[in-house]
C-alpha cells in the first residue's frame, strides 16, 4: 500500500480474518494484563513498581493489581506497543520483584 504516512498493526481480529491498522500514536497503552506471573516473595493485592515491558525499555512508573490469572499493571504514562506473549517485567529499584507474559492491553 502506498499512504501518506507509516501505519502499524495496531490489532488482530482473529475470528474475522482482519488486521486493524493505525498510526503510530494508537500503539500507545496505559493498562495492560499479564497472566503466568512470578513473584521473588509474596506481595500485597495492589503495590507500586517500575515495569518493562521490552529489554531497552526505560522503567516506567506503575501500579500493579494482582488478579486471579496474573495481574494487571496501570502505568502513570501510555506505554508504546505492548504484545501479547511478550514479557512484563516488575521492580523496586535496582530488585526484581517477579513478572508475567503479555496477554493484553487497554
Amino acid at each position: 500500500l502506498s499512504l501518506p504516512a507509516p501505519l502499524y498493526v495496531v490489532e488482530k481480529d482473529v475470528p474475522s480474518n482482519r488486521v486493524i491498522l493505525g498510526r503510530d500514536a494508537a500503539l500507545y497503552r496505559r493498562t495492560v494484563e499479564a497472566e503466568e506471573a512470578f513473584f521473588v516473595r509474596e506481595m500485597p493485592k495492589r503495590f507500586p513498581c517500575t515495569a518493562k515491558l521490552r529489554y531497552h525499555q526505560k522503567d516506567a512508573p506503575a501500579q500493579v493489581e494482582l488478579t486471579e490469572k496474573g495481574f494487571r499493571l496501570f502505568f502513570a504514562e501510555p506505554q508504546r506497543a505492548p504484545a501479547a506473549g511478550q514479557a512484563a517485567v516488575l521492580y523496586d529499584g535496582d530488585e526484581l520483584l517477579g513478572g508475567g507474559r503479555i496477554t493484553g492491553a487497554e
